[in-house]
């Protein structure tokens, strides 16, 4: 009775009118305004029901929700719910609120278990809490629902929450990266949607690894006062995500994995996994686990590649931004001199305010979490972590339509060159760069570190092969470089030229016919660089009995050929190096390079007698050298007919057969040898000699020796495509008046209708029988000229000699002890690579890098091993039998290759 007395006096009162006044709500009876006094006219306005009450009250509180919406703290549920509570109590004494409560209480009885789910999951944006969010999403929930006016009046909280809001909005508005990501995924239909990462699985775990991760930090006094870590660890998807039903395992990766990285690193042309014998044979396989996205991903994918969890803590970032402040003074000349090297490259250059500005800018970024990281910040995260980091990313950065808008220069190898070799670690991290986010790329665990578990199995050392190299074959780029690097810079020239040989023999087809004369060009490359002129001189197969380790053989070191890039890079660091290192740097190039030609002549295939006699079916050998051709067939004759492959007639008759095919005309040779004009290895010799020879009754003999050798086993790895060179690149070296003479010779003849109406008159005939001797004039003219400046250069020779005696005391003293450490075999790997990385090449001439695994700290064992129990729980629900058990947990020790600095 007293409800519907209450709903009788609502009924009768509904209708209040509005004071232009002072906009006070007054009773339909009040002849005047209650607070300001005002008359009553028709033309005041009248609110006429509680939900036009719910909306004028939002548009007289809308300029105050749009200053403070940023500005309110989230109220936890509890604080909500008091907060509820007084609003109803306020109303109990307000009669204007009456209706609209009695309202609320109706839209709060009619609400179902789904619809407080999904309030709950709006709650937990706003606070952080990923658990409602999670538990709306996997019930079901459509995370493209919108608030209803109803929905956001039982929320009671409009500087949060607003009709038409999904949780996406909420997540932008609030700063909610890591739901964002997870609702994202979930619109797209990309899986679940739900990333259930280790240390989201194990949340207390993951903050114990984080507290112990922030406890190994320190800072190292000394000359660099940067932070670094003790402790070593690299993190590897656990092996036995293989012992999975196939429906889980693609369940796991869709929840651990971010799949768009994956994919755009992928794609044609592929950034990472391109190599099938890396991939496959060597299972190096690399997997891009999701993160938050953010301005933390760089750090986030750093402690994932490391620890296994994200950087919640701040820790990488507090110590990257206190190293680049306390270590500055020694990492912004460094950043200085690099990015003007790169700067030199585009024609521009900066002052030095714009330089400062620029530093600040870097040091800010550092400093401010959610910060967007740059190349600097790399490096000195390289430093920090004590190891190399190789990132492999996009050469591009693309706006959200795919069009190239500037250059991603992330990818490359970045080494921790302010510290000492022996300090660090040479087991390096890969990450993953894909349009301005950062993803930590690790491997798969391989089996054999479940299998040696027992007494001496903390030995067992697994590596992971990490490509120095990209899809076309060329070597990363190694960042921060600088003058100091001179080593670096002369491998590269070396590298750059025995990497063509090595691409255009990695391939299946017959290539053994141009292996002597490629690789007797490689081994002059090498040893004109050192050896003394007079000893090359000789032929292809009298370079092996060069001796490089005899001081006699070689010139002074101060002499070789180290390259232009070197050269440049050496000068460069005339204020900051002696001219005693200098001296020592060539020293170990040298060194450098006795040991490659030592062992290349070693192996080389030049002392083989059949290899030399295979040149004799190169097309080029065959045009130009036709003589040696035949000799070299003559030899490749022999050694078949001694190995029992040929009978006797058989090479007689192709012996005839040979020489008969040499000495056709040149045209015609050069119509059969056509399609490798151009050195191309696109077509292969059997197809070349296959569509002239067969069918031919005069070279049936030679096609059948041809055969022989071309299926000989020539030691060509297969991999998964060949390799051309164009080595065509003719240039026509003329002088300026050879080419006007040319021309007006050409004039004249076609003046005269051909060479034949040429008239030749008594005046050509006086000056054709005078041209010899003046020629011979014109040369002993030469000859004095040439003289006179020989005279000149050697009086002027003995004056800078004079003078250098005068002023190069000092100098002559460093050569005279250069000259004793000539004779001492140094043997040093040069390499600054292999000074940083445990560095090989595979069968398939891949460049790779060795990450080497131990087993995980226990802690990360333990969070790993609750993730995984969440996938055998599934897989057991599935009835799924599994092939192996499961590993136990263990602890062991950190990275043994640094154990007494650790």
């Amino acid at each position: 009775q007293e409800a519907k007395d209450a709903d009788n006096y609502v009924g009768g009162h509904r209708t209040k009118w509005l004071c232009v006044t002072c906009t006070y709500e007054n009773w339909p009876k009040a002849t005047k305004c209650i607070m300001c006094a005002a008359s009553y006219s028709p033309a005041n306005s009248i609110v006429s029901s509680p939900e036009k009450e719910i909306q004028s009250a939002r548009a007289t509180n809308q300029v105050s929700l749009v200053e403070n919406a940023n500005k309110r703290p989230a109220l936890h549920h509890s604080e909500r719910m008091q907060a509820s509570a007084e609003l109803g109590v306020a109303s109990a004494h307000s009669p204007n609120n009456w209706e609209y409560e009695r309202r609320l209480k109706q839209i709060r009885r009619r609400m179902c278990k789904a619809d407080w789910a999904w309030l709950k999951a709006c709650m937990g944006v706003v606070d952080g809490d990923p658990n409602p969010v999670e538990a709306y999403l996997s019930s079901g929930g459509d995370p493209a629902r919108q608030l209803t006016p109803s929905e956001a009046a039982v929320l009671n909280r409009p500087s949060a929450f607003d009709t038409g809001h999904t949780l996406v909005h909420l997540a932008i508005r609030f700063h909610r990266e890591d739901m964002l990501a997870t609702l994202l995924s979930q619109i797209e239909g990309s899986g679940s949607g739900v990333k259930r990462v280790p240390s989201y699985v194990a949340p207390d775990l993951a903050a114990d690894i984080r507290h112990h991760m922030a406890s190994t930090i320190r800072l190292r006094k000394g000359s660099l006062p940067c932070h670094f870590v003790t402790e070593i660890t690299t993190f590897a998807l656990p092996a036995e995500v293989e012992d999975l039903p196939t429906t889980v395992q693609e369940q796991l990766f869709e929840e651990l994995l971010d799949k768009d990285a994956q994919q755009q690193l992928e794609s044609d042309p592929p950034i990472i996994n391109w190599s099938l014998e890396v991939t496959v044979r060597l299972g190096s396989r690399l997997y891009a686990l999701w993160n938050r996205s953010a301005g933390d991903c760089l750090l986030d994918s750093a402690m994932q590649a490391t620890w296994g969890v994200f950087d919640r803590d701040n820790t990488l970032r507090r110590a990257l931004a206190d190293s680049l402040h306390e270590g500055g003074h020694l990492f912004y000349p460094r950043w200085k001199e690099y990015e003007a090297s790169q700067a030199r490259l585009l024609e521009f250059s900066l002052e030095e305010g714009q330089w400062e500005e620029d530093w600040a800018g870097l040091l800010s970024l550092a400093s401010q979490p959610g910060s967007s990281l740059e190349q600097l910040h790399v490096f000195t995260l390289a430093h920090i972590l004590r190891r190399p980091i190789i990132i492999y990313g996009v050469k591009y950065v693309k706006s959200f339509r795919g069009e190239t808008i500037g250059f991603a220069r992330f990818e490359g190898v970045y080494l921790p060159l302010l510290w000492e070799p022996s300090f660090c670690v040479r087991s390096p991290l890969a990450l993953g760069y894909t349009r301005g986010h950062f993803s930590a790329l690790v491997a798969l665990e391989p089996y054999s570190r479940l299998e040696g578990v027992g007494v001496g199995a903390g030995n067992d050392l697994q590596v992971t092969f990490l490509p120095l190299m990209d899809c076309n074959r060329k070597i990363l780029p190694v960042h921060f470089l600088t003058g100091q690097e001179c080593k670096l810079a002369f491998c590269k020239t070396i590298a750059d030229e025995c990497q063509p040989f090595l691409q255009r023999f990695q391939t299946s087809k017959p290539m053994t016919p141009y292996l002597f004369e490629a690789v007797e060009k490689l081994l002059r490359y090498l040893m004109n660089r050192c050896v003394k002129p007079d000893l090359m001189k000789c032929t292809g197969p009298k370079l092996l009995s060069i001796d490089t380790k005899k001081s006699e053989n070689l010139i002074l070191s101060k002499n070789i050929d180290i390259g232009f890039a070197t050269k440049r890079l050496l000068g460069e660091t005339a204020i900051t190096v002696t001219e005693r290192q200098k001296l020592e740097f060539i020293h170990e190039c040298r060194s450098m390079l006795t040991t490659m030609i030592a062992k290349l002549q070693e192996k080389s295939p030049l002392k083989q007698k059949a290899v030399r006699g295979l040149s004799s079916l190169d097309p080029c050998v065959i045009q130009h050298s036709p003589q040696l051709a035949q000799k070299r067939f003559s030899f490749l004759l022999e050694e078949l007919n001694h190995a029992n492959i040929i009978n006797d007639v058989l090479a007689e008759n192709a012996k005839k057969e040979y020489l008969h095919f040499c000495n056709l005309k040149k045209s015609e040779l050069q119509e059969i040898f056509r399609p490798c004009d151009q050195f191309s290895d696109e077509v292969g010799l059997d197809t070349i000699y296959g569509s002239f020879l067969i069918g031919e009754a005069n070279y049936k003999h030679l096609w059948e020796v041809i055969k022989i050798c071309l299926v000989l086993s020539h030691g060509n790895a297969t991999v998964e495509g060949g390799f051309s060179v164009n080595k065509s690149l003719l240039v026509e070296n003329m002088h300026e008046k050879t080419v006007i003479a040319q021309r007006h010779i050409h004039d004249e003849i076609q003046e005269a209708g051909g060479i034949k109406n040429i008239h030749i008159s008594k005046k050509m005939l006086d000056y054709v029988r005078g041209a010899r001797k003046r020629y011979h004039e014109y040369l002993e003219m030469k000859k004095q000229e040439k003289s006179e400046k020989d005279k000149k250069k050697a009086e002027k020779r003995k004056l800078d000699i004079q003078v250098k005696d005068l002023e190069g005391e000092r100098k002559k003293l460093m050569m005279a002890t250069e000259e004793k450490r000539e004779a001492i075999d140094v043997g040093r790997d040069e390499e600054v690579l292999r000074q940083w990385l445990d560095v090989c090449v595979t069968e398939g001439g891949v460049l790779v890098a060795q990450q080497r695994l131990h087993k995980r700290p226990l802690l990360v064992a333990q969070m790993v091993e609750e993730w995984l129990n969440h996938y055998r729980r599934l897989a057991q629900m599935t009835s799924a039998p599994f092939t192996r058990p499961a590993a136990p947990v263990q602890d062991y020790s950190s990275d043994g290759g640094d154990s007494d600095d650790e």
